[in-house]
């Protein structure tokens, strides 16, 4: 009977518990644009997060994005960290981040073969942003720079899940 009863008690208190903090998402995806001579082109980026400790406020994660435009398109395997300004209870928080790693066109001048995300034929190169997150969904604004391909700006708007 008391084993019953221990064990009827700790899942009515399982029900109840909380972890430390609950504005924590590991996976990001985005979908944004950039602008691109005259004309307007998308992206997509897929960003994998992990904290330092479970109270900071300073994450890093992998970035994976894809931007094509009219003429060729860019991909890139970054490196990426974001510091927040703000606690995780206000659901509205501003960071600031940057990250660096492999810039590659997918197609390069003179060459009829493609490199998708190939880092035999990718560039150094690093991109600056800040943002904003609010509540599941964030909103940004970075500048990448290619190291050797077309920098460029992008403005994403996504989600965590």
């Amino acid at each position: 009977m008391k084993k019953k009863f221990l064990l009827l008690a700790l899942i009515c208190l399982s029900l109840f518990a909380k972890a430390q903090t609950i504005t924590y998402r590991p996976v990001y995806l985005g979908i944004g644009g950039f602008p691109y001579g005259k004309s307007f082109s998308a992206d997509l980026a897929l960003e994998l997060r992990g904290r330092v400790t479970p109270a900071s406020n300073f994450l890093f994660g992998l970035r994976f994005q894809v931007a094509a435009t009219p003429n060729t398109g860019y991909t890139s395997i970054c490196i990426a960290s974001d510091y927040y300004f703000l606690r995780p209870e206000n659901g509205v928080r501003v960071f600031a981040g940057a990250g660096l790693g492999g810039f590659n066109d997918i197609k390069r001048p003179n060459d009829d073969t493609e490199h998708f995300f190939d880092l035999n034929y990718a560039n150094f190169g690093f991109f600056p942003r800040i943002g904003v997150d609010f509540w599941c969904f964030r909103l940004s604004a970075e500048y990448d720079f290619t190291g050797g391909t077309d920098n460029f700006a992008a403005v994403n708007l996504g989600f965590f899940f």
